[in-house]
């Protein structure tokens, strides 16, 4: 297995690059409480991958897999919970929190977890064969797009978008006119 070195020495899976490459080699050692090689969290996502590999929907990719890389990755999350924000309904597949407790409180009245900030970034997943971006304008087709309309309806910050095979990093605080994560 590649060491933590070698998995970051060339981010060839990017495209639209939100971050420069020198960044994302610094990352893991600036999150707080971040306990060093990244190297076995890989190789697990990887089984799991494989293990989840199989899915026959949505739904079941939501859970056989990017549940559990959220949980690997330490997210408290609620799943597919609705939200009325900016006059409209919104229900992105997964709610993240900091902690148990925040998530827990939101399931009682996500409203009042908007409002006091404990909502710490969404996830939206799709299937394996579902494109991340169609090249569309329209949030009702284009995963890209829904992701940020669910993001900048509940002023959240953070994103991520996923097929599972591929994960996308949003920030939606970042304006620009090229579509960046």
């Amino acid at each position: 297995m590649a060491n933590q070195s070698e998995l970051l020495d060339e981010f060839w899976f990017l495209d639209q690059n939100l971050f420069a490459q020198a960044a994302l080699r610094e990352f893991p050692s600036q999150i707080e409480g971040f306990k060093g090689d990244i190297t076995a969290l890989f190789g697990e996502v990887k089984n799991l991958w494989h293990s989840g590999s199989g899915a026959s929907s949505e739904a079941d990719l939501e859970m056989k897999f990017v549940s559990p890389v959220l949980d690997k990755l330490g997210w408290s999350y609620n799943y597919q919970q609705s939200a009325a924000a900016q006059g409209k309904r919104i229900k992105p597949d997964f709610t993240l929190f900091e902690n148990k407790e925040d998530g827990a409180e939101a399931k009682d009245d996500i409203e009042i977890a908007l409002q006091n900030g404990s909502v710490r970034a969404l996830c939206e997943s799709k299937f394996y064969d579902v494109a991340l971006d169609n090249k569309t304008v329209d949030k009702n087709t284009n995963p890209h797009f829904q992701l940020l309309d669910y993001c900048n309806a509940i002023k959240c910050d953070v994103g991520f978008l996923t097929n599972g095979e591929l994960w996308r990093f949003y920030d939606a605080t970042k304006f620009s006119s090229q579509k960046v994560y």
